[in-house]
Parts: C-alpha cells; sequence; structure tokens
C-alpha cells in the first residue's frame, strides 16, 4: 500500500469517527434530561427492565412490588449468569 493510499485511509477513518463523535455527543445533549432520569433510576434501584426504561422515559414513575423475602431482588436480571445453576441441595453437581 503506498504511503498516498494510507494517508487517504488514515483521513477517512478520522472522519468517520469524528462524525461519529459528533453525533453522539448531540444525542447526549438533545436527551440531557432523559439521560439524568435514567442515571437517577439507576442510582435507586440498580438494574431496570426494558418496561422500566420506556415507562421512565415516558414520564411514568417505576412501581415495583416489595420482595417476599429478604434479599429477593426485582427483577430477575435477563442476563444468563455463567456456569451452572446450583442443584435443588444448593450444591453444584460434582464431576464424575
Amino acid at each position: 500500500m503506498s504511503d498516498d493510499t494510507a494517508a487517504t485511509i488514515d483521513a477517512e477513518v478520522r472522519r468517520i469517527v469524528e462524525d461519529a463523535y459528533a453525533r453522539a455527543t448531540q444525542t447526549l445533549t438533545d436527551n440531557i434530561k432523559q439521560l439524568h432520569k435514567l442515571a437517577e433510576a439507576l442510582l435507586e434501584y440498580e438494574m431496570l427492565t426494558g418496561d422500566e426504561i420506556k415507562d421512565l422515559l415516558a414520564g411514568k414513575k417505576i412501581v415495583r412490588d416489595e420482595p417476599e423475602e429478604p434479599g429477593d431482588t426485582l427483577p430477575k436480571s435477563s442476563v444468563p449468569t455463567a456456569g451452572e445453576k446450583p442443584a435443588a441441595g444448593g450444591d453444584l453437581p460434582s464431576e464424575a
């Protein structure tokens, strides 16, 4: 690859990155109130469902039921955890 071609590629990559950065900055600036609402809710609840985020951004309050047992957190994460789930007794199955 020639130096001219490398310079042209570098200039185009720089333009793409700078345009994307400007667009992201403008999007955050245009939606700063919603960003702050979301940040405050995350500080309070630590985890939000997609429906809770939609409601929050639509101006609705987040309403959650109280956990049935201490230590229960609502809502459950929709993200799977790594590894095996504990067996009925609470222990991981032993390898045979």
